[in-house]
Order: structure tokens, then C-alpha cells, then sequence
């Protein structure tokens, strides 16, 4: 593909000969394409020049999304939007029979209105990827410019790609994660009450600290270490880990040292896996990483073995 202006316009067009063209008129994406105006597809036109089919796609007033994000600077919730942009664009056209594997996904062919305001995808009928490779190679293409002032919503992010990675979801799925993750940070903004909670550990639970959950620790040693007894939810967010920097400090070997985040909003609590090596666990369920889910009084939570009760 080449980028060129003509006239007033400018497009990116590609040529194909004879035997070229006549297999792409058969391509029913690309037929629909000609008659309608699919949502965040990018216009096509053509013409026969010496024998050899152009095909032109207006890309007026658009910049690439390796132009508009050249440098760091782009938030997780702007990158959020474009990725889920990108996913709903592909699920629209799918209604024209537009394949998925056909959208050509990189930040060089991936467009932006000039306000930024809106994604325009390429439809090439011989491109045949599937959409998860292309869908990881625009979340690269992000991660490499995102601001990491926000750690949570970065390990969300980062979440969301190993997601992909390991092909532990749909791009269906990959939407809907998206919109909830969406919703979570859209909560986040408004301010919590002035109410203060505690986690406590269970009445009724024996406090078995053990390397990776086999082997008990003297009764001298289970002293001698600084468990909380009370976590207090005073913040908004209150990061759970092994490290001393954590909001919540707990200096156990199989403890990570990124394990969990609760997150405060009024009168709901969250609680999100931060791909800790043993596991957070509600109500005896394990929690997959970075994915937020909502508590209640009354529930137990448990950091690998470390269990505690909302009240």
C-alpha cells in the first residue's frame, strides 16, 4: 500500500492485476464495501488504470495512529477507547460480512479522525491475519506509550494483553472486559463517603502461615511476623502486598510483592488479583488477575492462605 494525494483528497490505495481483481470482486466484504458506508470502515473507491485495478481509500483528514501517538503521553483510559473502538468497528462490519481476519491492524494502517475522536479501519481482501495477532500488535504498539502514573489501571492494561496473549478470551469478551474496566475507572471519580472500614481476620480461621501453603512455621515464628490484624479501608485504593512500600505490608515469602488491590467507592468494595504466584481468593474462589470483583459484607478474603472478613 502506498500513500498518495490527488486532487483535493488523499488516500492509500493498492493495485491489483487481471486475475487479482477478478478474484476480489468475488469477495463479498469487498462488494458490500462498494454500496455501503460501514461505520469505521475506510471508504474505498476505484478505477482501472493501464489494465491494473486501483483501489482507493480516503484517509481525508485522518492521521495514523503511529503519527497522533509518535511519543509517550497516552493515558490507559484513552488507550482503552481506542481498543475497544478498534473491536467494535470490527464487530459492526461483521454485519456486512466484512471477515475479521481482513482488517490490516498495525498502527500504520489503524486511522484517527483529526479530533481523535473516532477509528477507521482498512479492509484488504487479501490480507488474512487472525484478529487476535492484529488486536496484539496495536496493544504493543500502546503499552509503549502509556503513561504509567496510574499502576493499577497499567496493570489492567497489561492484564488485558496477556489476555490476548494466551488466548483467554474472545474479542467479544475482550469488549466486555473493556466496558467493565471502563465503568470501574468512570466510579473511581467520585469521591467516597467519609466512612471508615476494616478487613479482620476470620474468627474462627487458624492462622497457617507455610511456604507455599505445606509446610507450618513455629509458633515463634508466626509471632515474630507483622501480619495485620486490621487493614483499614480509609483510601480509595489500598495496594496489598509483600513489599514495604504497599499500603498493606505483609513480609511472607509466598505473599507477592504486587498481590491485590481493594478498591473503595460509597458503599462498595472491590477486589482485583494483581497475577499474584498464590492466588487471591473470595469466599473460597480464586479470583482471575486483574479483573475486579465486587464484595460484601460478610465475605472472606483471602490473600494466598491469609484470610480475612469484610465488616
Amino acid at each position: 500500500m502506498i500513500e498518495i494525494e490527488q486532487g483535493t483528497g488523499k488516500y492509500v490505495t493498492i493495485a491489483a492485476d487481471e486475475e487479482t481483481a477478478l478474484r476480489w470482486s468475488g469477495d463479498i466484504g469487498f462488494k458490500m464495501m462498494q454500496y455501503n458506508q460501514i461505520r469505521g470502515v475506510l471508504p474505498i473507491s476505484q478505477q482501472y488504470i493501464d489494465e491494473r485495478l486501483h483501489v482507493y481509500y480516503e484517509v481525508n483528514k485522518m492521521q495514523t495512529l503511529e503519527s497522533v501517538y509518535a511519543e509517550a503521553g497516552l493515558s490507559v483510559d484513552k488507550a482503552l477507547k481506542i481498543l475497544l473502538s478498534l473491536l467494535q468497528t470490527v464487530q459492526g462490519a461483521e454485519q456486512y460480512f466484512l471477515s475479521a481476519e481482513q482488517f490490516v491492524l498495525n498502527e500504520q494502517m489503524v486511522f484517527l479522525s483529526r479530533d481523535n475522536s473516532r477509528i477507521w479501519l482498512c479492509y484488504h481482501p487479501d490480507h488474512d491475519v487472525e484478529i487476535a495477532e492484529g488486536v496484539r500488535a496495536v496493544m504493543e504498539f500502546l503499552m509503549k506509550r502509556i503513561l504509567h502514573s496510574n499502576r493499577t489501571a497499567t496493570a489492567s492494561f497489561y492484564g488485558l494483553y496477556d489476555m490476548v496473549c494466551e488466548r483467554r478470551c474472545t474479542m467479544a469478551e475482550l469488549a466486555e472486559h473493556i466496558i467493565r474496566q471502563q465503568s470501574v475507572s468512570q466510579e473511581q471519580t467520585k469521591q467516597p463517603k467519609d466512612v471508615s472500614r476494616t478487613l479482620q481476620p476470620k474468627a474462627d480461621s487458624k492462622l497457617q502461615l507455610s511456604l507455599h501453603g505445606k509446610r507450618a512455621l513455629p509458633q515463634q515464628t508466626l509471632q515474630s511476623i507483622c501480619v495485620p490484624a486490621v487493614i483499614s479501608l480509609l483510601k480509595s485504593e489500598v495496594h496489598i502486598g509483600r513489599l514495604q512500600t504497599e499500603d498493606v505490608c505483609i513480609p511472607i515469602d509466598y505473599i507477592s510483592r504486587e498481590h491485590a488491590v481493594l478498591y473503595i467507592d460509597d458503599d462498595q468494595i472491590q477486589i482485583e488479583d494483581c497475577d499474584s504466584a498464590n492466588g487471591t481468593f473470595l469466599n473460597g474462589e480464586q479470583l482471575m488477575p486483574h479483573v475486579r470483583t465486587t464484595c460484601n459484607p460478610g465475605d472472606l478474603i483471602s490473600f494466598a492462605d491469609i484470610t480475612y472478613d469484610i465488616c
